[in-house]
């Protein structure tokens, strides 16, 4: 709106439709003016010129990005376009700003910090896509180094991966360790399981661990809302951390992190999705989210392979389905099943319901 009043907007980028996400998806890397980040895309005249702004309007100074633009700018025709933008802003770089209500925004972040002299410090923005980018690759690399304990990076992630779908930017533009972490799924208290079999075959005593798998199965049984069971699920896997801590324990395969290991059930929004759709087995109706909530290892270990299998099938059905029609398939997938399969799989489903 500022470059409009000031007359450098072009009238076909004014007159262009909005773009989404899904418009760069498939686009080759060399579409973009930083090819390596799959950022500022230049296919088009308009997403060159809004590329340009948006670029050097944030301070951008790489000199290959800028002449990746200038060259995609001149393949289009629109040299001369972008040159003046450019000009305009470096103009106003040199100007005062006016107080206004868009230099009053505050910038959200990601993770927000109270030193003892009182003042706050910010990090991790989010205001927008590239923040949201940026700040996952940043917050990943913290975590790496060490320098952003667990606990502190699964709320960072859940916060920019929250960010991230409100401003339709695709996941698989975040850092894996970001999406691995920040993804909101459901807990899980028998996989929390697994993770002390793991403590207590590297000889360290499984009680503690142990009591607090109780605590989560009962708190998760009381829980009366899907919040107040993300947040006691929290609870035990900063508790359980801070045990692994003292025993300085380094996470690998062989040794599951708390937060992977109970924050590892079906996605949240799954719970959404499916909760008012069921199958049958044997008769009785079974919210579906019940099934998805059924880890694939607790079907392997209780069902023989070919039973397993079809679980499994009736789970992915369900998933991809996301419809009545879809339950039904995997209510007739169930009914494959031996009588004694069935039985079974009604009193696990029984069983890890929460």
């Amino acid at each position: 709106m500022w470059l409009a009043e000031k007359g450098a907007v072009p009238d076909y980028v004014l007159d262009s439709d909005v773009c989404a996400s899904e418009d760069f998806e498939k686009l080759a890397c060399n579409a973009f003016a930083d090819p390596q980040e799959r950022l500022y895309p230049c296919n088009t005249k308009e997403a060159c010129w809004l590329s340009a702004a948006h670029y050097v309007g944030r301070g951008g100074s790489n000199p290959t990005i800028i002449g990746n633009i200038a060259k995609m700018a001149d393949w289009h025709g629109i040299k001369d376009d972008v040159d003046n933008v450019w000009k305009v802003l470096s103009e106003a770089a040199d100007e005062p700003v006016e107080k206004s209500a868009s230099a009053e925004h505050e910038t959200r972040h990601a993770l927000e910090l109270e030193y003892d002299d009182g003042s706050v410090h910010s990090f991790y923005p989010i205001d927008n896509g590239l923040d949201i980018i940026t700040s996952s690759e940043t917050a990943a690399s913290d975590f790496r180094s060490r320098a952003l304990p667990l606990p502190s990076f699964h709320k960072v992630a859940m916060v920019i991966c929250d960010a991230a779908e409100e401003n339709g930017v695709n996941k698989a533009d975040l850092a894996s360790e970001v999406v691995r972490y920040g993804e909101r799924r459901l807990p899980d208290p028998y996989t929390g399981q697994v993770l002390v079999s793991m403590r207590k075959s590297a000889g360290i005593d499984p009680q503690p661990y142990n009591m607090l798998i109780d605590a989560l199965r009962e708190g998760l049984a009381k829980a009366a809302s899907v919040e107040m069971s993300a947040a006691i699920a929290a609870d035990v896997a900063e508790r359980m951390y801070a045990i692994d801590s003292a025993y300085g324990l380094n996470y690998g395969p062989r040794m599951v992190d708390p937060f992977t290991a109970i924050f590892s059930g079906p996605l949240e929004s799954d719970l959404t999705k499916f909760a008012s759709t069921t199958i049958q087995v044997d008769d009785i109706n079974v919210p579906s989210v019940e099934l998805l909530n059924l880890s694939d290892k607790k079907i392997d270990l209780t069902f023989s392979q070919a039973s397993a299998d079809v679980i499994k099938e009736a789970k992915a059905i369900i998933r991809e389905g996301e419809s009545v029609e879809a339950c039904d398939a995997a209510t007739e997938k169930v009914a494959s099943l031996s009588p004694e399969a069935r039985k079974v799989l009604l009193a696990t489903l029984a069983g890890v319901a929460w």
